[in-house]
């Protein structure tokens, strides 16, 4: 009866453990893309997603200009 109570008490403090590393912080990028359950890309992505906005923002600028 003792064995099974320190094999169980084993068991549960090596599963706590095990539990307590796997939770933290994500390093995830600030645009997460997900190609696959747990493949981002977002840090590869995440440069070229701001192109439209940098290519349109002289377009943007004489719009706003001309508008007043």
């Amino acid at each position: 009866m003792r064995n099974a109570l320190q094999r169980v008490a084993v068991l549960t403090v090596a599963m706590l453990g095990l539990l307590g590393l796997s939770h933290g912080v994500a390093g995830a990028a600030e645009l997460p893309v997900w190609v696959l359950p747990g493949v981002d890309v977002g840090g590869v992505v995440g440069p070229i997603s701001q192109l439209p906005t940098q290519a349109l923002a002289p377009v943007y600028q004489v719009i706003t200009l001309i508008a007043g």
